[in-house]
């Protein structure tokens, strides 16, 4: 198996294993971990880390309005967690959870020093 797919199989692995919970203080849902000889940054998006931006709650619907509202968030927040770590922001994403209870998805971030 060539190293770009096993790669991808381990980010899909770790992108599932980011729990489903509604509250970031209930469980750890943004996380940094070694990723091979990279780091990668995860992080999972529920109802409490909208708070404050005026969205109903995920049982009330507008998915896709938080989905977009989360990826332009995540354009900013990726490579300002680079940049705390003194690391280069390489690959990131956002991957839609549709059968969460709690997570609208995960964003993930691969990072290198530079």
């Amino acid at each position: 198996m060539d190293k770009e797919k096993n790669d991808k199989q381990k980010l899909q692995k770790l992108i599932e294993a980011v729990p489903d919970v509604g509250d970031p203080e209930e469980t750890c849902i943004s996380y940094w971990q070694k990723f091979g000889d990279k780091m990668l940054y995860l992080e999972g998006w529920a109802d409490a880390c909208l708070a404050g931006t005026g969205f109903s709650p995920i049982e009330e619907g507008e998915t896709e309005r938080k989905i977009e509202f989360i990826k332009d968030l995540i354009k900013e927040i990726l490579p300002r967690k680079a940049k705390e770590k003194g690391l280069k922001l390489i690959a990131s994403g956002f991957q839609e959870t549709p059968d969460a209870e709690n997570l609208y998805g995960i964003s993930w971030g691969i990072h290198e020093k530079p």
